[in-house]
């Protein structure tokens, strides 16, 4: 009984409250259905056409939307949600403008007051990053990438399980990352990787690429190397393994001595235009040399 009564004084004065209080609304009005021990209680539904949320943006005589497009007021016609301070969903402390965390506390997104966008971390130090537990290799065959961080899909067309995995790997100690064109219905179908399809030079070691493909580090040791092991770190005539003859008493640097002056016989030819091979003997070699 007592409670009964209580409930029927508490509707009486809150509609006395709605129906002579001086605050007057311009456009809509308020309906506000409720249940002890309200106001203070749990809804299970709330609808508005747009919110503003904040220490500032609640007066909305301080902060307007606009009435039309353009007209000056601080919010945008076309915002229906806008928040003053931090957003957290699935955590009670958010650590920038917003912060996901999904299942069990795990970094979801953070969006912090740089604008740099986090994914797996609460602190990116980029525009965008991502982090994952899990390094490896990519996978050759199967449906899962398991040692993949991230991963580019297109949406529609028969391009559609096409995708580009990038991956972090150490291997041995030693860190490095991947790029693979792969389909996601079978990882032992590759595809593809192009770098500057419409143009452009490439540069491997060096930040001033001057040609379609330039290698640049350390003249005499970095180059190209081959399935067969060699390894070419000069485009001119002599690659590894390569044997020639040099007058003088030694070979040049990078080069190893096969034999002595007199051991061998060396028969040169030349190719003309044609491409057709003429052979000449009865050279005496000064010394037979091999390219390192």
């Amino acid at each position: 009984m007592y409670r009964k009564r209580f409930l029927s004084a508490f509707s009486l004065a809150l509609l006395l409250t709605l129906s002579y209080s001086p605050l007057t609304l311009a456009e809509e009005s308020i309906t506000i259905s409720t249940y002890y021990p309200s106001p203070y209680g749990v809804y299970r539904e709330m609808r508005a056409k747009r919110i503003a949320i904040g220490d500032t943006y609640f007066d909305g005589a301080e902060v307007p939307w606009e009435a039309e497009d353009g007209d000056g007021n601080p919010i945008d016609l076309n915002a229906d949600l806008v928040v003053e301070g931090n957003v957290g969903i699935g955590t009670t402390s958010p650590t920038g403008p917003l912060d996901v965390y999904g299942t069990g506390a795990a970094k979801g997104l953070t969006v912090d007051t740089s604008g740099n966008v986090g994914i797996g971390t609460t602190s990116p130090s980029t525009g965008f990053e991502v982090r994952r537990g899990s390094t490896g290799l990519p996978a050759t065959s199967g449906t899962s990438q398991a040692g993949g961080i991230l991963r580019l899909r297109n949406t529609d067309g028969s391009a559609y399980n096409w995708v580009i995995d990038f991956g972090i790997t150490n291997i041995s100690g030693a860190g490095g990352g991947w790029i693979q064109t792969t389909h996601v219905l079978g990882l032992e179908n590759i595809g593809s990787l192009l770098l500057n399809p419409n143009g452009g030079n490439v540069g491997i070691g060096t930040t001033s690429p001057t040609a379609k493909l330039h290698v640049g580090g350390v003249s005499g040791t970095d180059g190209i190397r081959f399935p067969d092991g060699t390894l070419q770190t000069t485009a001119g005539s002599f690659y590894s393994g390569m044997v020639i003859w040099f007058s003088g008493a030694n070979c040049p640097t990078g080069w190893t001595q096969l034999g002595s002056v007199a051991d061998h016989l060396y028969i040169p030819y030349s190719v003309d235009q044609s491409g057709t091979r003429y052979i000449y003997a009865g050279y005496t070699v000064h010394n037979l040399c091999k390219k390192n």
